[in-house]
């Protein structure tokens, strides 16, 4: 009996040691494969760089970059951009407003009648690139507003998301044309 018993504590420690065994291997491919992550980043500050091409966007946020480093026979191209083409094309469907340049007479109410003019925005990956008010104004006074509108227009709107624009009550002095244009805007975002 004693015999028996210990051939089966031989035996838990044969397994235990093979687990322990095992789980230490593992341990060390992981570990292996850690090391070999963290060192693709080095890479970018190695000595022997022999190009770089980087681009940043940080109205964007994105950043694109390669590196290409070469030891003898070893070479890398590394790109910080780990995108997918899904994950791209997502981004794409993702935008509030396809690129291109939007424009549209508007019509609104002001005192004395209706205000035609032509509202033109331009956007590029969500971001307006330019936006103008231009039209024939059918009374001096709606002229002078149109015309102060249209000249602060770009230091508010250029630049800035199209779905962030934080334009104030008035612009110029003018609600109407402000209250307008952001109506345009939205229209924009929603149909476009």
């Amino acid at each position: 009996m004693n015999k028996i018993y210990n051939s089966k504590s031989s035996a838990k420690r044969s397994t235990k040691s093979w687990l322990f065994l095992a789980i230490s291997v593992l341990l060390a491919i992981s570990l292996i494969g850690c090391i070999a992550q963290s060192a693709v980043p080095a890479a970018n500050d190695a000595k022997n760089d022999t190009g770089k091409n980087t681009t940043k966007n940080t109205e964007n946020h994105t950043t694109n970059s390669t590196t290409n480093v070469s030891s003898g026979n070893f070479s890398v191209g590394i790109i910080a951009d780990n995108k997918t083409g899904i994950e791209k094309v997502q981004e794409t469907i993702a935008l509030a407003v396809a690129d291109g340049v939007y424009s549209q007479n508007v019509t609104y109410a002001r005192p004395g009648g209706n205000e035609e003019v032509n509202m033109t925005i331009a956007v590029e990956g969500d971001v307006v690139t330019a936006a103008s008010i231009t039209g024939t104004p059918s009374s001096p006074i709606s002229a002078g507003f149109i015309s102060k509108v249209n000249a602060a227009l770009p230091e508010l709107v250029v630049g800035k998301k199209i779905t962030a624009l934080d334009l104030p009550k008035q612009i110029a002095g003018s609600s109407l044309t402000t209250a307008a244009f952001k109506q345009y805007v939205a229209d924009v975002v929603e149909t476009h």
